[in-house]
């Protein structure tokens, strides 16, 4: 039961947000991709399927480049 009740109040709440995140981008007052992007979170709403790649490519590629080897130079 309690489960039930925590995913209906999540659900009302990201509708609510969704709703101010697009009253947002109208709005000076509100930062409305923000909102948007976290209110499509509570709903759980997936990112299309180009996203989710670039996102796994960004995972997945190391953090700084590694150092040049010295047979490498030109």
């Amino acid at each position: 039961m309690k489960k039930i009740v925590l995913r209906a109040l999540r659900r009302v709440v990201g509708a609510a947000i969704l709703l101010a995140g697009i009253a947002g981008l109208f709005l000076p007052v509100l930062q409305g991709i923000l909102l948007i992007v976290l209110g499509l979170y509570l709903l759980g709403i997936q990112p299309p399927r180009w996203v989710r790649e670039r996102l796994h490519k960004i995972r997945r590629s190391p953090a700084t480049p590694p150092p040049p080897t010295p047979g490498d130079e030109a």
